[in-house]
């Protein structure tokens, strides 16, 4: 009953579609579709996650290679679970997919989820120096929730920051949130790293967020 949908990153220096980020979803005939906030939870501890998060990814290649054609710079971002990162081999697996698949490396963003921030650090970073190595790029998912600090920008090879949209959402009203995302995203300028805004659900959402300059926005404003 797994299948994928694709929700697109939407540059904000032409308004085009310039990537897209790879969803999981699940329907059956007894109880329909249902809603990732209740089955991703209880795959994170289940035996089949790891398997199911490599035919994420290749499924997720494999859809996006069609699009290379007309599209040469488009990206793809494929969540990654805790399941793959502690496993050793997982990097390895990760390249040869690319290989065999015939993916640019270049075209492929790994997303670092919670649970993947609380691994042993040098450990993780160990792993994504080695898919940076490779070409892949590194985006730091739900930036300023639970585990995700500044610190982490300046200690793992991450290339793209994804602010939360926690903080997006209520940002009109909210004088605190607009602090926190403008001082996020000068930040992560500063280092080099581009910024990708969650949670873009309105056109006066989009309007507002424009004064701070992040790469690209992501949300239901643009597709569901």
């Amino acid at each position: 009953g797994f299948y994928l949908c694709y929700q697109p990153f939407v540059s904000t220096a032409t308004g085009k579609i310039i990537g897209m980020e790879a969803l999981v979803r699940y329907k059956d005939e007894v109880y329909g579709e249902v809603s990732p906030g209740r089955f991703v939870p209880h795959l994170e501890y289940h035996s089949c996650f790891y398997d199911l998060s490599m035919w994420i990814l290749r499924r997720a290649l494999t859809d996006t290679k069609e699009l290379l054609a007309d599209n040469p710079d488009f990206f793809i971002n494929v969540n990654m679970s805790h399941a793959q990162m502690e496993r050793e081999t997982f990097k390895h697996e990760v390249v040869a997919i690319c290989d065999e698949l015939g993916f640019p490396k270049k075209n492929l963003q790994l997303e670092l989820t919670e649970r993947c921030r609380n691994m042993n650090l040098d450990y993780l970073r160990e792993q994504l120096v080695f898919l940076r190595d490779q070409g892949i790029k590194i985006a730091l998912d739900d930036f300023g929730t639970g585990s995700s600090t500044v610190s982490l920008l300046c200690e793992l090879p991450v290339t793209n920051v994804k602010i939360d949209q926690t903080f997006v959402l209520h940002i009109l009203e909210n004088t605190n949130n607009q602090v926190v995302v403008d001082s996020t995203v000068q930040c992560a300028k500063r280092l080099g790293l581009s910024v990708c805004m969650e949670g873009v659900e309105t056109s006066e959402i989009k309007d507002f967020i424009g004064q701070y300059s992040a790469n690209y926005h992501q949300g239901y404003y643009y597709s569901r």
